[in-house]
């Protein structure tokens, strides 16, 4: 019996060594295999970080790494690590990036990881967030600005350095977004990153605002970036090929006995 069994699980060969039939318990692996790998696929696609740098106008010196996910639902989680080292201690007072037009809200934001995390404040004003010095407006912003729940106007140009990511520190931060459920669930990380600001000096898809510098003169600084590189494949993408080509391969034998 057990003999039996373990040869139906596997191809069956003859003497040329041609697959001639494939039994039942291998197809079962093959569309299991099929069925783990394409959620595996969904999953990394919709979950997947993407890291980029960003770097100064004024200053090379001021820099920061952002880690950008979405969960394929309705959150957006934004790490951001202050790499500055202009001063003693560099502040990020504030940051701002795109989202597609479809986005209708914000209806939960926490952070975590800043020196005041109950001081920051988030806001959606397509279009009209601004960034210091003309460089450009934004769609979605947070800041430590005392003033920012009630003037959204004034952006991320302001910021209070007593409670923003300190030097070599990192912030967390989650935006819980509202709008429909079908167009949010067809959103990636890369449907927010793929878009630029608009109307000013830069076009970039993420900025960051610095405070507390001391650069040959530069006290204070905007730094803009965003992706650059092509996200690998997903590791699941072999098991999903050879999972395809497996049931393939089964149905044109079937075809064929028949």
């Amino acid at each position: 019996m057990r003999l039996r069994m373990f040869s139906e699980a596997l191809p069956i060969v003859d003497e040329t060594h041609r697959v001639v039939r494939m039994g039942s318990g291998m197809r079962i692996f093959f569309r299991g295999a099929l069925a783990a790998s394409i959620m595996t696929l969904s999953a990394a696609g919709a979950a997947h970080a993407v890291s980029f740098g960003v770097v100064g106008v004024s200053s090379s010196n001021t820099t920061a790494t952002v880690d950008f996910s979405y969960d394929g639902i309705d959150t957006l989680t934004i790490d951001i690590m202050n790499t500055a080292s202009v001063s003693p201690d560099p502040i990020v007072t504030g940051f701002a990036f795109n989202a597609p037009t479809d986005v209708a809200g914000i209806s939960g934001f926490t952070a975590t990881g800043t020196q005041g995390n109950a001081n920051w404040f988030e806001f959606l004003e397509p279009d009209d967030i601004n960034t210091p010095g003309n460089n450009g407006q934004f769609d979605i912003g947070a800041t430590t600005a005392n003033n920012a729940p009630n003037n959204f106007n004034s952006g991320i140009n302001g910021g209070s350095t007593n409670f923003g990511i300190a030097a070599n520190d990192t912030g967390s931060f989650t935006f819980t977004l509202t709008g429909d459920a079908t167009f949010l669930a067809g959103l990636t990380a890369d449907s927010f990153l793929s878009l630029n600001s608009t109307g000013g000096n830069n076009a970039f898809p993420f900025a960051v605002r610095f405070q507390q510098l001391d650069d040959n003169g530069v006290t204070s600084d905007i730094a803009f970036g965003g992706p650059t590189t092509v996200v690998p494949v997903p590791a699941a993408l072999p098991l999903f090929l050879t999972a395809l080509a497996g049931l393939s391969f089964a149905s044109r034998r079937r075809r064929n006995a028949a």
